[in-house]
């Protein structure tokens, strides 16, 4: 049993030393731990948010699966690049594009985000009292 076990290990240690292959198990590594990171975040918060009265908190979890699982994806592929070692422009160019993909996903997640909160806020308003300060003007 040990000998098959240290031979599977050999070879596995063997294959990963190949650049593409360690690049590709990175980024499944990667898939994995987004999956991984957004069951569990989503656990926690999910049972957190089970204790308000209100689903504004339950639809802003929700609007942050996407772009917390896509950039989990995004560092393992940055990671990737690195590994492969690439021509300079070419890892210039695939590292700005994985920069460019996460502002685009965090961008349009934030006025999603800003979008919801306000919707949301604005449905509460009639339940909360809001202090408004207003300055007066000088006679």
């Amino acid at each position: 049993m040990d000998d098959l076990f240290s031979t599977v290990f050999d070879a596995v240690f063997e294959a990963l030393a190949h650049p593409w292959l360690r690049a590709t198990a990175v980024v499944l590594a990667s898939g994995v731990a987004a999956k991984v990171l957004d069951v569990v975040i989503s656990r926690i918060l999910i049972r957190i948010t089970l204790r308000t009265d209100t689903d504004l908190d339950d639809q802003l979890i929700e609007l942050l699966h996407r772009p917390v699982f896509t950039s989990v994806i995004l560092v393992g592929l940055w990671a990737a690049v690195r590994i492969l070692k690439l021509d300079a422009d070419i890892a210039w160019a695939a590292v700005a594009s994985i920069q460019t993909a996460g502002i685009f996903i965090w961008t349009a997640a934030g006025f999603r985000l800003a979008t919801t909160s306000l919707t949301g806020l604005s449905r509460l308003a009639d339940r909360v009292t809001w202090l408004v300060f207003c300055a007066r003007a000088p006679i």
